[in-house]
């Protein structure tokens, strides 16, 4: 009959049921009848049998190139467990420790040595293992010493070694590991050596739960590791006693990446980089008084391998000019966070692929010329923000292609022409702010497809012809603003429809004709600008006719100040609103308020 012993756990609960001792009895399969009431387990490792124990070992010979160790002596044999070499263990055989570095191991850490729940000591380090590190090693509730160093291992630190309590040592060096550091292992509470150096692959700020770790050695040199600048985490740092890292978190630890990333040892010209000199030093770097890096130029320097995402943290960069080398990859995504950059050169780099950065922040600058056509060619693109600078030409109507983008600003600028009616085709678009400049013609109809729109704001621009209707089909529309412009015609009354508004600036244009009585009906409104449009006329709507309750649209006094974003900024003095009447204010209208807010038609 086969041996219970060789047969996998699960198959030797059926077995014993198979071959019981009788009357329904099961038999335990390390020998004997099983007490009556005991239950068999339906996995024989659940409660750690020496049967599951062996098993575990069986698999890491195999899967480890076990018949070409170095010394593999009494493995996979009928000799106790702790006479296997390597192998230490209890009197019932479980496995307490496992020391086989240096041993010649090949292949991937098995997952199944999580299963050894009474191991204390696991010793790999100095094989040729590859391949990540389990998760499962995480369920080791005893473990005390973990040590991979000196292997092949790649992949990210499994967050589940946090969960080893027991943990002292945690031996991970001189791998191919990336990624961060998890901040699970702020929780080894008993960890007090942490060897992490050689692993070039892990990047980002060390987690600042380590501080609360005790340890008395952290070597941490030779990765893309940093360490947070603040008080708390240095004081940690200074407190181990044979600590050994790399550098502080800033924009040194930046060009040190991107250094290694591209392959600095062989760019044509690389001297002073990685040195203690002053950044500004460095070739290719500008740097203000502070040492941040405001200037990043490399042009044909036979840079190789990728852009590191990392760059995206100069924050006081102004100028990146990559081009003419061999750079590699995709462009990061994280370039899109240099809200100070004005300068972008990366062509001549034919390996370069993916779409720019999704967000382009140029704002506040010198930029001169036409926005370029070719930005209507960035799909993901999501915000494009090129206020404040010296622009001029027509608004390129290739931009109402960029399906992704929710914030246009070309505000404060010398753009001429007409608003492309392409503009509508914007379904994604939460703002658009055109004004301040010189644009001329008429407002298109098609805006009023924008139905995420909350802001519009055209103000102080040339714009002439009525306000479309269609602009009462926005819906979530907050604030408009078309003030300071020469447009003609009545007050659509389909604005009455707007819901959500509470700012309506349509003072300063050529207006004509009654307010609607419709915008009686905006009773989310608390600003109300019509002065400056003499051929308005008739009463102001209200719920009442014309008087005005407390729940009525305030008709505002005029801004004393206009916000950057175009926007009006009133709020009601004490006293503007008594016994439920809101008083009123004259304007250069055709229309007279009265102190009481009833008002008069003039002419």
């Amino acid at each position: 009959m086969t041996n219970p012993k060789h047969l996998k756990p699960s198959v030797v609960a059926l077995v014993a049921l198979a071959v019981g001792g009788g009357c329904g009895d099961p038999v335990d399969p390390v020998g004997g009848v099983v007490p009556a009431g005991a239950v068999v387990a339906e996995n024989a490792r659940d409660n750690d049998w020496p049967i599951g124990q062996r098993e575990v070992l069986d698999s890491v010979y195999s899967k480890t190139g076990g018949k070409r160790w170095n010394d593999n002596t009494n493995w996979l044999t009928d000799e106790p467990l702790d006479e296997w070499y390597g192998v230490s263990a209890d009197a019932k055989g479980n496995v307490l420790g496992l020391n086989l570095g240096d041993n010649g191991l090949t292949g991937s850490i098995p997952a199944e040595l999580g299963d050894l729940r009474s191991l204390t000591e696991l010793h790999l380090s100095d094989n040729d293992l590859t391949g990540p590190i389990p998760a499962e090693l995480g369920d080791l509730d005893s473990l005390t010493d973990l040590h991979l160093s000196d292997n092949d291992l790649t992949g990210p630190i499994p967050a589940e070694l946090g969960d080893l309590d027991s943990l002292t040592d945690l031996h991970l060096s001189d791998n191919y590991l990336t990624g961060p550091i998890p901040a699970y292992l702020g929780d080894l509470e008993s960890l007090t050596d942490l060897r992490l150096h050689g692993n070039s692959g892990l990047r980002g700020p060390l987690p600042n739960a380590l501080a609360g770790v005790p340890l008395n050695t952290f070597l941490w040199y030779d990765t893309g590791l940093c360490a947070p600048t603040d008080a708390r985490f240095q004081a940690w740092l200074d407190s181990i006693s044979d600590e050994q890292g790399a550098l502080d978190c800033g924009d040194r630890w930046v060009l040190h990446l991107f250094y290694g990333d591209t392959d600095g040892e062989n760019w044509d010209n690389n001297t002073n980089w990685l040195t203690d000199e002053p950044l500004g030093d460095w070739y290719g770097v500008s740097a203000d008084a502070q040492g941040n890096v405001t200037r990043l130029s490399l042009v044909n320097n036979n840079l190789t391998g990728s852009i590191p995402a990392e760059l995206g943290d100069l924050e006081s960069l102004t100028e990146l000019h990559l081009p003419s080398n061999d750079l590699t990859g995709s462009i990061p995504a994280e370039l899109g966070n240099l809200e100070s950059l004005i300068g972008l050169l990366l062509q001549g780099n034919s390996g370069l692929r993916g779409p720019l950065p999704d967000y382009i922040h140029l704002s506040d600058n010198d930029l001169t010329g036409s926005i370029p056509a070719e930005l209507g060619d960035l799909e993901s693109l999501t915000k494009l923000n090129l206020s404040y600078n010296s622009l001029t030409g027509s608004i390129p109507a290739e931009l109402g292609n960029l399906a992704s983008l929710t914030r246009l600003s070309l505000y404060n600028n010398d753009l001429t022409g007409s608003i492309p009616a392409e503009l509508g085709n914007l379904e994604s678009l939460t703002a658009l702010s055109l004004f301040s400049n010189g644009l001329t013609g008429s407002i298109p109809a098609e805006l009023g497809n924008l139905e995420s729109l909350t802001r519009l704001s055209l103000s102080d621009n040339y714009l002439t012809g009525p306000i479309p209707a269609e602009l009462g089909n926005l819906e979530n529309l907050t604030a408009l603003s078309l003030f300071n412009n020469g447009l003609t015609g009545s007050i659509p009354a389909e604005l009455g429809d707007l819901e959500s508004l509470t700012a309506l600036s349509l003072y300063n244009n050529d207006l004509t004709g009654p307010v609607p009585a419709e915008l009686g009906n905006l009773e989310s409104l608390i600003g109300l600008l019509l002065q400056g449009n003499s051929g308005l006329r008739g009463p102001l709507p209200g719920h009442h006719s014309t008087s005005f309750t407390g729940t009525s649209p305030v008709f505002a006094r005029p801004p004393t100040r206009l916000s950057r974003s175009g926007w009006i900024r009133y709020r009601p003095k004490s006293g503007d609103r008594t016994a439920g009447t809101v008083r009123c204010w004259r304007y250069s209208t055709g229309l007279r308020t009265g102190r009481s807010g009833t008002t008069t038609p003039t002419g």
